[in-house]
C-alpha cells in the first residue's frame, strides 16, 4: 500500500510539472509576440505582393443554379474532378458579385480605349459612355429593350483672352487713357445620337457656325413593330418627299410626321412649319438668270417727286384710260429744281426758300396751324395763287409774306403767322440749279419730276 501510494504521489508531481513548463513556454512566446509588435523599425527586405496566375484552359470555372435550393454554385472543375471546394451563393450576393465584375470590367476596358494600346481599343475609343440599363419590363415593352445609348461626337473650342490698351493721350483722363476687357469666344459643334432600346432614336446637331438655321438639326424617330398600325412617328426636323416630278416634296420641315399602314394602304401626314423655300435657278452663258419683280416705288427710292397733292391723288384716275391722260386738260410749262450744292459749284447757284404749301388748295392738304382764311380758292387745280403763300404776291394785299422773306437769314421774319422750319419751310444757301432734260426729267401732264442722278 505504501508503494502504490508512493508510485501516485510521483505521477501527480510529474503532471504538475509538466503543466507548468507549457504554460512558461506560452507565456514566453506571447511576451515574445508582444515585443515584436512593440517594435518599430523600418523593414529593409523586398515585400512581393499576391501574385495571381490565371487557370489553364483544362479549367472549367462556371456557375449553376440550383432551383431546389434556390443557391448558385460556383465550381471549378478538370472534367469531372473538382479543384476547389465549391462556392455557394444566394440570389442577392450572386447579382452583386456579377455587378462588380461587370465594373471592374467596364473600367479596365474604358483605361484601355483611353490608353490605346491594345489591339481593338479603337472601337472602344468611338464611344466612351456606358450603356444604361432600365430593369422595367412596361419600358421594354414600349421601346423594344431596356438600353439607352447614346453616342456624342464633335469639337469644343474656347478662346479666352484678355484685351489690354493704353493711350497717351493728354486730351484724355488719366483712368481713361487704358482700358481693360476680357475677351472669350466659343466654337461648338456636336452631333448627337441616342437609342433607346429599338425603337426611339434621337437625333440632334447643333453648331455655333453655321450658316443656316436649318442645320441645326433636332428630330425624334421612333418606328413600332411591323404588326402595328403606326409603322413610323417623326418628331423635330422632318420632310416630305414624293415619288412624282410634276409635284414636289417640301423640305426643312418642323413638325410632327406619322406613317400610319391599314392593310394595303399607307399615309403618310405631315403637320409641321416649313423653314424653307424653293427657288428655280437658270443657267446661261455662264452666268445664272434669276426672274423677280417688286415695285417701282422699292427702286426708284428718292427719285420721282409730285409736285403736289393734286398730281399724287389724281395719278390712277389719270391713267385709267392710257394712252389718252385724263388730268383735266393742265399742262406744266416751266418748273425750276434746286438741290444741295456738294460738288462745290460757283455757277448757277443762290439762296432759297421753300414752302411746303405753295399751290395747294385743299385744306386736309396744308400743315398750316391754324389755318384761318389761308386758302384763296379752295378745290381748285393747283397754282400759286390758291392761297396766301403766293411767290407772286410777296408783300401785297393779304398775302402772309413779306419782303424779309427773301433773306435766308431772317426768314421768319418775313412771314406773318407762326411757321416751324423743316415742317412748313425749308432754307437752303448756294442750291445748285438742275438742268431739265439732263439732271431731271419732268412730265407736264402728270405732274411729277424724275432725278436723273
Amino acid at each position: 500500500m505504501q508503494l502504490n501510494t508512493t508510485k501516485d504521489t510521483k505521477l501527480q508531481s510529474f503532471g504538475f510539472s509538466c503543466i507548468m513548463a507549457i504554460m512558461l513556454l506560452f507565456s514566453s512566446f506571447a511576451d515574445a509576440q508582444e515585443t515584436e509588435q512593440e517594435q518599430d523599425s523600418t523593414k529593409t527586405t523586398v515585400a512581393f505582393g499576391k501574385i495571381l496566375m490565371p487557370n489553364p484552359n483544362s479549367i472549367v470555372s462556371k456557375y449553376t443554379y440550383d432551383p431546389i435550393l434556390d443557391r448558385y454554385i460556383y465550381t471549378e472543375k478538370i472534367g469531372d474532378f473538382n479543384v476547389n471546394y465549391p462556392l455557394i451563393l444566394t440570389p442577392d450576393e450572386f447579382q452583386k458579385l456579377v455587378l462588380q465584375e461587370k465594373i471592374k470590367e467596364y473600367y479596365k476596358r474604358m483605361a484601355d480605349a483611353a490608353a490605346g494600346q491594345k489591339e481593338g481599343s479603337e472601337e472602344d475609343q468611338k464611344n466612351l459612355l456606358p450603356e444604361f440599363y432600365v430593369d422595367s419590363g412596361l419600358f421594354e415593352t414600349i421601346f423594344g429593350g431596356n438600353t439607352i445609348n447614346v453616342v456624342p461626337q464633335g469639337s469644343v473650342e474656347v478662346d479666352l483672352g484678355i484685351l489690354y490698351s493704353r493711350q497717351d493721350n493728354p486730351a484724355l483722363s488719366p483712368r481713361n487713357r487704358s482700358n481693360f476687357t476680357f475677351d472669350f469666344d466659343q466654337r461648338i459643334s456636336l452631333s448627337l445620337l441616342g437609342k433607346v432600346g429599338t425603337r426611339l432614336q434621337v437625333t440632334a446637331n447643333y453648331d455655333t457656325e453655321a450658316t443656316f438655321d436649318f442645320q441645326q438639326v433636332v428630330k425624334l424617330e421612333y418606328t413600332p413593330t411591323e404588326d402595328d398600325i403606326i409603322r413610323k412617328i417623326e418628331v423635330g426636323n422632318v420632310n416630305m418627299p414624293l415619288n412624282s416630278s410634276l409635284i414636289t416634296g417640301a423640305q426643312s420641315l418642323f413638325g410632327v410626321k406619322t406613317e400610319l399602314q391599314f392593310g394595303k394602304t399607307r399615309v403618310t401626314a405631315v403637320f409641321s412649319e416649313q423653314q424653307s423655300q424653293s427657288k428655280s435657278v437658270t443657267a446661261q452663258g455662264g452666268g445664272t438668270i434669276e426672274e423677280f419683280e417688286f415695285f417701282a416705288r422699292d427702286y426708284d427710292e428718292n427719285r420721282h417727286f409730285f409736285l403736289a397733292h393734286h398730281f399724287r391723288d389724281t395719278y390712277n384716275e389719270s391713267l385709267r384710260q392710257y394712252p389718252w391722260i385724263n388730268n383735266q386738260g393742265l399742262q406744266i410749262t416751266r418748273v425750276e429744281v434746286w438741290v444741295t450744292n456738294r460738288n462745290n459749284q460757283t455757277e448757277n447757284v443762290r439762296n432759297i426758300v421753300a414752302f411746303q404749301d405753295l399751290g395747294e388748295s385743299e385744306p386736309e392738304n396744308i400743315g398750316l396751324n391754324p389755318l384761318g382764311s389761308f386758302v384763296n380758292n379752295p378745290g381748285a387745280l393747283p397754282d400759286n395763287g390758291n392761297n396766301k403763300f403766293d411767290p407772286t404776291n410777296i408783300g401785297g394785299a393779304g398775302s402772309y409774306l413779306t419782303s424779309a422773306v427773301r433773306d435766308v437769314t431772317v426768314v421768319e421774319n418775313g412771314v406773318t403767322v407762326s411757321v416751324d422750319e423743316g415742317f412748313d419751310y425749308g432754307k437752303l444757301e448756294s442750291a445748285r440749279k438742275l438742268i431739265q432734260n439732263q439732271d431731271y426729267v419732268l412730265n407736264e401732264e402728270l405732274g411729277y419730276i424724275s432725278l436723273n442722278q
